[in-house]
């Protein structure tokens, strides 16, 4: 049997070792592109910036330009008695006074009564921000005027005029609102409950229970209330509104209470994403804290490094509330608010911070940090900007981010000024490349070892293989040949015996 030998597939000499160095080649130069592609370009931040909501100024324009505009006048004297100072007055319900005052207030807009001059300071307009010391003590000085107040919505309940009080609003209307506010401190520190009847269609939703809120509308008299449902009655007042809201006023010095900052809950990644950063009234206490700026100036400061974040949102991020953290990061993006885009009818100045700043920074690459800072970072910031800064952890959140994530995250204010680290410009080759360039010239050389070795032994493969059928096809020769000639011989000498026979 003939012996086979296969020499395998011949690509060709030379074609596989240059299409494995272009391969090569071209892994090399993406890699080189791909690390030095920034260097000559900059990319500035994005910045959103929210407008102010503007539908309260439009009232107000429209009462003033209005042939019919009047100024509010309560004209109280026909209201009735209403008992404020006597105790037994303020657990009654005069319903007629009761009737006759939001008939008036009714027919009032609030935009009217924005524009209105006080009759106690007829140099100011609008309404004042409820004194409680001096309401309680002569409340017929005070009765009519266009008040606000500024506490948290601790009840609210839904009911209908008539069946309750017994008459209807001059619009024929009697479903409407009332609800129970604890007042925040005025001036004098005094915290009263309110009782609010909420005579007006609500412009705006509703605020949820727990929201720090702004009610305005009109002083009725005293009422004795019940803030908490199982806390005891007290003195407290009744106004009927106009609107309530959403709002802010941070607090005075002495009111001041960072201790609230253990109380706060921790958001959940279901669920309260949606929510607003200014939901939980702690967060004002840290507002007022900066805003003052002599707090967080003496506290002891955490310095975080890369990757430290971590123990923010694995551990207990009660630990860190109200701390002072330093560390650096990159940035990532930033964003311009005005808080009239969170508080409708804000009024500038009126609760110490008209715009913020967030900047979204990342220490390790992983997790984004939030920081908000309330005054203009005194630097302009890019995308990829490496800052130094320092920041007061107040909790973590979580917020909605692209493509429909929700993402945990920590949230900071900001302290002082942003230190800018300038980064040298690129000019040469770092440790990375040059790796590159070295294990790419290793691999050319690897890949030309082994092509180079694999064609020799394919020659000599190649060759062994020539040499074997050469011998194979001599030893085939010869043994045709010799068998050739031993026939020949074979057939003489049977020719010559016959006659050998014959002639002996």
């Amino acid at each position: 049997m003939k012996a086979r030998f296969a020499p395998g597939i011949d690509l060709g000499r030379g074609k596989a070792p240059l299409v494995l160095v272009l391969f090569t080649l071209i892994l090399m130069v993406g890699a080189l592109v791909w690390l030095t592609r920034v260097e000559s370009r900059k990319r500035y931040v994005e910045v959103n910036e929210i407008q102010p909501q503007t539908l309260a100024d439009k009232e107000i324009e429209a009462a003033r330009v209005n042939p019919d505009f009047s100024p509010f006048d309560p004209k109280t004297t026909t209201w009735g008695d209403v008992a404020d100072l006597d105790p037994n007055g303020q657990k009654l319900i005069p319903r007629e006074a009761l009737a006759r005052a939001a008939a008036v207030v009714a027919n009032f807009s609030w935009a009217r009564m924005k524009l209105s001059a006080s009759t106690v300071d007829p140099s100011s307009k609008g309404f004042h921000r409820l004194d409680a010391v001096r309401t309680l003590g002569s409340p017929a000085k005070v009765r009519g005027l266009p008040v606000e107040v500024v506490g948290r919505l601790v009840a609210t309940q839904e009911i209908d005029l008539f069946d309750t009080y017994g008459f209807k609003l001059p619009d024929g209307r009697t479903k409407v609102m009332e609800g129970v506010i604890l007042s925040r401190a005025d001036v004098h520190g005094a915290r009263i409950p309110v009782k609010f009847t909420l005579l007006d269609p609500q412009p705006y939703p509703l605020p949820l229970l727990g929201d720090q809120v702004k009610l305005q509308g009109v002083f009725f008299k005293l009422q004795s209330l019940q803030a908490r449902e199982d806390g005891p009655f007290e003195t407290g007042v009744w106004i009927l509104g106009k609107r309530i809201f959403k709002s802010y006023v941070l607090p005075a010095k002495e009111e001041i209470h960072l201790d609230r900052l253990k109380d706060l809950s921790i958001p959940k990644l279901a669920g309260e994403a949606s929510r607003s950063i200014f939901d939980d009234p702690a967060i004002f206490d840290v507002m007022a804290e900066i805003v003052r700026g002599k707090g967080f100036k003496d506290a002891k400061v955490l310095h975080f490094k890369s990757g430290e974040f971590k123990e923010l949102l694995e551990g207990d991020p009660a630990d860190y509330r109200g701390k002072v953290i330093d560390f650096s990061a990159r940035v990532l993006k930033v964003e311009h608010h005005s808080m009239a885009a969170f508080f409708p009818q804000y009024s500038p100045g009126e609760g110490g911070v008209d715009d913020f700043w967030i900047t979204y920074v990342t220490s390790d690459g992983a997790i984004p940090l939030t920081v908000i800072w309330l005054k203009k970072p005194n630097v302009e910031l890019e995308l990829k900007d490496q800052v130094h800064l320092r920041a007061v952890f107040y909790n973590l959140w979580a917020y909605h981010a692209k493509k429909g994530r929700v993402i945990r995250a920590p949230l900071l204010f900001g302290l002082g000024d942003i230190e800018k680290v300038e980064v040298a410009k690129y000019t040469g080759f770092d440790p990375v490349v040059w790796g590159i360039l070295i294990f790419s010239v290793l691999i050319i050389v690897l890949v030309y070892l082994v092509v180079r070795a694999d064609r020799k032994r394919a020659r000599m493969f190649q060759d062994e293989l020539r040499a074997k059928r050469r011998l194979h096809r001599g030893l085939n020769r010869v043994a045709a040949e010799t068998l050739a000639g031993s026939k020949a011989g074979s057939s003489d000498d049977g020719a010559s015996t016959p006659g050998d026979e014959s002639s002996s």
